[in-house]
């Protein structure tokens, strides 16, 4: 694998997404890369758990975690559309050379691979991770 440089964190407030975070961030603290924090509002005007503000205070907080554990350069989007389809277009406008996310969502958990997981490893051109 080429050196990783820049790392995109997909998050949608989940616990494997939370998961997903932790283990981004020890990965860019080891390379010393710059951490993308991506949330993507796929319902907007949604009463659900998603909204543009929910997300972007959880982004926030994964920044502010992330900053003070000493990752030298962090960033967050908060991105509206089909989440798989956002993450892809994100990562490849940023030239991410790694994408994780986690392996479940917040929608149904009857599989153990989520419909974004599933769809950001089928079609990403760089490496995915996923975390559970």
């Amino acid at each position: 694998m080429a050196e990783l440089t820049h790392i995109l964190l997909a998050t949608d407030g989940s616990r494997d997404a939370r998961e997903a975070f932790r283990t981004a961030m020890r990965l860019a603290l080891a390379v010393r890369a710059r951490l993308t924090l991506l949330s993507v509002v796929e319902h907007a005007g949604s009463d659900q758990p998603g909204e543009p503000e929910d997300l972007a205070g959880g982004c926030e907080a994964f920044r502010r975690e992330a900053l003070e554990a000493g990752v030298r350069s962090v960033r967050t989007l908060v991105e509206s559309g089909l989440a798989y389809s956002r993450i892809l277009s994100v990562a490849t406008r940023e030239c991410a050379d790694l994408i994780v996310v986690g392996a479940r969502g917040l929608g149904r958990h009857d599989s153990p691979l989520g419909d974004t997981a599933e769809q950001v490893a089928k079609f990403a051109t760089c490496p995915v991770l996923i975390v559970r």
